[in-house]
């Protein structure tokens, strides 16, 4: 499993938890016209709504179970993969970091040393220190804090993923299976645009 898997798993969740919503609207009317025709009784309608309901429940339940299983297991991965990449820092990298703290740098030659040393959390955080000094310029430190950029990432997928099951309710509102379809397509450019991001950082 792959953080692009999860990203088109929870698209495709998203997706069919919401076919899931419009089935339910549309059995809801054919059921009542049944009904109103006398081709059906109340009782056999309630039922067949009810029954499309649970299946629809039962799929967003261990769909989200399934990848937020997923999303962990890949987190974990990436995680030793990351520290795996750790470099220590060096008596030299010490010394150039103090150095570094007494002098006046330009955002270029600032993100020049972020850059260099984005494989050294110890460096990094120093440089953090170091960059705070300059509050107009704004460095963006998921770019140089690998394991913060997977956090974040993590949270958007999980963020993503309640959404699509606890918010996608299969309840016959025709409004809001309206309104999540636009939520459900416009997240979808988001997800790849996030995962982009963390994957070419």
């Amino acid at each position: 499993m792959t953080f692009t898997t999860i990203k088109d798993d929870i698209k495709a969740f998203g997706k069919k938890k919401h076919g899931y919503m419009t089935g339910y609207i549309a059995k809801q009317e054919e059921l009542h016209k049944q009904l109103q025709n006398g081709m059906i009784g109340e009782k056999y309608a309630k039922d067949q709504l009810e029954a499309y309901k649970l299946e629809g429940d039962t799929y967003s339940r261990d769909t989200y179970n399934k990848i937020h299983a997923e999303i962990e297991k890949q987190h974990e991965l990436e995680l030793e993969a990351l520290k795996e990449k750790e470099l220590s820092v060096t008596a030299d990298d010490v010394a150039e970091l103090t150095l570094l703290a007494s002098m006046k740098m330009t955002k270029d030659e600032l993100l020049g040393y972020f850059e260099k040393y984005k494989n050294k959390p110890l460096a990094i955080k120093k440089l953090w220190s170091i960059a705070e000094q300059y509050p107009e310029i704004a460095i963006n430190l998921e770019l140089f804090n690998a394991e913060q950029a997977l956090e974040s990432l993590i949270l958007f997928f999980k963020r993503q993923l309640s959404y699509c099951h606890y918010s996608l309710l299969i309840n016959g509102d025709k409004i809001q299976a309206v309104t999540t379809e636009m939520v459900v397509n416009s997240d979808a450019p988001e997800l790849d645009r996030r995962l982009d991001e963390y994957l070419n950082k």
